[in-house]
């Protein structure tokens, strides 16, 4: 599997004070969740993202589910670079 990180990088870049913002408003509405992004899949600029919360998560993510469950100071993305998918937590 060949990630380009060196592009999700440049989108994180590009978008992550928005990324927050978008995180932070649905882990309000929503509480403990994880953001989906598709780095490629943006409109004029603006990038196309969906909140899950950890509840609605599939149970093939038990790993993930646990990792969000226990944190209470960081955000989750999952983030899709054409065909790779990988999941990145940061800072609150």
């Amino acid at each position: 599997m060949d990630i380009d990180l060196e592009n999700i990088n440049h989108f994180f870049q590009l978008y992550e004070n928005t990324l927050k913002e978008i995180y932070k408003t649905a882990y309000t509405q929503h509480n403990k969740g994880i953001l989906f992004i598709d780095i490629h899949n943006n409109i004029d600029g603006k990038c196309n993202t969906q909140y899950m919360p950890v509840h609605s998560l599939s149970n093939e993510l038990n790993d993930i589910k646990k990792q969000i469950l226990e944190s209470d100071n960081k955000m989750f993305y999952c983030v899709k670079d054409n065909t790779n998918t990988i999941f990145i937590d940061r800072p609150f």
